[in-house]
């Protein structure tokens, strides 16, 4: 009888064998939270938003309101009305 030769081990990739990366010592570091983003309100009135990507409710209670607005909702933010980024954080 002939063998395959370590054919078959060759061939099909086992998932569970050892990489090597286990004992790795590099080490990863957590990446940073994004920075916040203030926006100040122009209008007259206040003004409630809901941030599509976080969820969170920004609430500007009128003229010259400055709330800090997470990062990912900052793009959002800036398609309303009468709300402006306050550069310079």
């Amino acid at each position: 009888m002939s063998c395959c030769g370590d054919k078959r081990k060759r061939t099909y990739y086992d998932p569970y064998a050892n990489t090597g990366l286990q004992g790795s010592s590099e080490t990863r570091s957590a990446p940073e939270p994004p920075k916040p983003v203030y926006f100040m309100y122009y209008g007259e009135t206040a003004l409630t938003a809901k941030g599509v990507i976080s969820g969170k409710v920004y609430r500007f209670e009128g003229t010259g309101s400055v709330v800090e607005v997470n990062a990912n909702d900052a793009t959002f933010m800036t398609g309303i009305p009468n709300i402006r980024r306050v550069r310079g954080n």
